[in-house]
């Protein structure tokens, strides 16, 4: 079964592939996981996954409707401050030179590389990524 057949699900009453939601859900999850999890171990493994840009992280994004290019380009940063924010941690270092609440342009932010993810699905879509681009 191919992403395209996963995509063509029939709408649910609301309009909404019930598919492209589900595995909307399941990116979202991992994001959340990657800069709210309180555990170190559930907190390294999304990131782990996150920043692999592996076969099955495009396949989410895709089935999510999402570019996973965009997607992974958008959080790489984000991820790898949270990553040496949490080895600091753990190695002890509790003054760690990253602070509680991420600072992003200028505001006080404790989901860093969050803020563009209820736009993403207004922009960089599967469908229009195969739009040829104009300059």
């Amino acid at each position: 079964m191919s992403w395209q057949s996963l995509n063509a699900a029939p709408l649910s009453s609301q309009g909404k592939n019930p598919l492209k939601e589900l595995w909307s859900a399941v990116l979202t999850k991992a994001v959340r996981d990657a800069f709210s999890a309180s555990e170190w171990i559930n907190a390294r493994s999304a990131i782990a996954w996150l920043k692999s840009y592996n076969k099955d992280f495009r396949l989410v994004c895709e089935f999510a409707g999402r570019d996973p290019q965009y997607v992974y380009k958008k959080l790489i940063k984000p991820l790898t401050k949270r990553e040496e924010y949490l080895n600091d941690i753990r190695k002890g270092n509790y003054l760690s030179t990253l602070p509680r609440k991420w600072i992003h342009e200028g505001k006080a932010d404790n989901r860093p590389g969050l803020e563009f993810w209820h736009q993403l699905s207004k922009s960089k879509t599967v469908q229009n990524m195969s739009e040829p681009r104009r300059n």
